[in-house]
């Protein structure tokens, strides 16, 4: 039996969104760029990621629906850690844009918020434009089924191979998985898991074959967001970052 690559997967998945009419919701993570970020866009975000943490996508659909319609009216929030988080921003917003905008590492900084945490920062950043994926549990269990030690990783192999932004690989996964229950362990078998060259992190068993395996770099720089966004028990692996190769000293 001929095993379904990760990418024939993603390619499949957002095939069933299209059909299924998301593809505007998808089309919306595409177009967005951080650049086109306001205080008033910013702040929305934020209360929509708030909202949804730890909650059913539908069910936080319709209460931020129902703050939207009571101008922003923080009353309409039943939970009282989430509704202080969003009383905060509605007063402080402007300068935690600001703060944003200042900070090289974008990802720490939303971390620094309230009620963002491990997961959620990466939520807020996707959409605000910013170039990483939600690592939530449906991404988690899919990139475990293909082998991919982390989330980050695993979309930005798919992003590479098909062009589609971070964001848009992150959300047609998650969306697929939402509608029809993910992946889990049973589905392995249907799956090739992948096996990235070390060289250039492309799918590949044999790293001699890489055209790059003779001019290694020396040292990851410091800059490297995507770098610094893995779990220090994953760092010692090579690791891209539009077009960066590289290995930790």
């Amino acid at each position: 039996m001929l095993k379904k690559t990760v990418v024939a997967f993603y390619e499949d998945a957002r095939a069933f969104c299209y059909r299924n009419g998301y593809r505007d919701e998808i089309e919306v993570v595409r177009n967005r760029q951080f650049r086109d970020q306001t205080p008033k866009t910013f702040l929305i975000e934020y209360v929509y990621v708030v909202l949804n943490a730890g909650m059913k996508n539908q069910v936080a659909e319709q209460i931020f629906g129902n703050f939207m319609r009571n101008d922003m009216d923080p009353g309409q929030i039943n939970h009282e850690g989430k509704r202080k988080a969003i009383e905060q921003a509605l007063e402080e917003s402007e300068k935690w844009f600001s703060g944003l905008h200042a900070a090289h590492d974008k990802l720490g900084y939303i971390g620094t918020l309230p009620w963002m945490g491990d997961i959620t920062k990466y939520h807020l950043a996707r959409n605000l434009g910013l170039d990483y994926a939600k690592p939530d549990r449906h991404l988690v269990r899919v990139a475990k089924v293909f082998g991919f030690k982390e989330v980050q990783l695993m979309c930005r192999h798919i992003s590479s191979e098909t062009r589609d932004p971070v964001g848009v690989v992150d959300v047609v996964i998650w969306r697929y998985c939402n509608l029809t229950g993910g992946l889990g362990a049973d589905d392995q078998e249907y799956y090739e898991m992948v096996h990235l060259c070390n060289n250039c992190q492309r799918n590949s068993d044999h790293d001699d074959d890489c055209p790059d395996k003779d001019d290694p770099v020396g040292g990851h720089v410091e800059e490297c967001d995507y770098y610094k966004v893995l779990p220090k028990d994953q760092q010692q692996d090579v690791v891209i970052h539009r077009g960066f190769r590289g290995k930790e000293d």
